[in-house]
């Protein structure tokens, strides 16, 4: 049985990764008319959608399922880049609209609060590979 860390990490991590694919879905034409404006692909909205979910997937299954801490780690590297680059987003974030830049920020503050779960204690255990039996055992 997983602990209520790892349940909550799921969980945050797929309000974050959920909340992300809306937010580009609702924005998309302006997503769309800022990548043409700076001359990259008009894709990228599409892109970023496929990246989110593959965040999710790749950790939620990382995480989740296989109790990897490498999977943890990773994940807390690619929070912490984010963090570092919250300063420098926000301007490009906020040129979109803000509501776009509110609700990534949101998204961030989510998955902010999942990589902290992963250092409850029994998030620990449970990514040391210490499982309790099961009520089936």
């Amino acid at each position: 049985m997983k602990p209520r860390s790892i349940v909550n990490f799921q969980r945050l991590l797929l309000a974050s990764s959920l909340l992300t694919v809306l937010n580009i879905i609702i924005h998309y034409g302006a997503l769309r008319a800022f990548a043409l404006a700076k001359g990259s692909s008009p894709t990228g909205p599409i892109l970023g959608i496929l990246v989110a979910l593959g965040f999710y997937l790749l950790f939620r299954v990382g995480i989740g399922k296989m109790a990897s801490n490498i999977a943890k780690w990773l994940f807390i590297a690619f929070t912490a880049i984010s963090l570092v680059a919250v300063p420098i987003n926000f301007s490009k974030t906020s040129s979109i609209g803000l509501s776009y830049a509110l609700l990534d920020s949101l998204c961030f503050l989510l998955q902010v609060m999942a990589a902290i779960a992963l250092f409850r204690g029994d998030a620990l255990t449970w990514l040391k590979g210490v499982h309790p039996p099961s009520r089936a055992d």
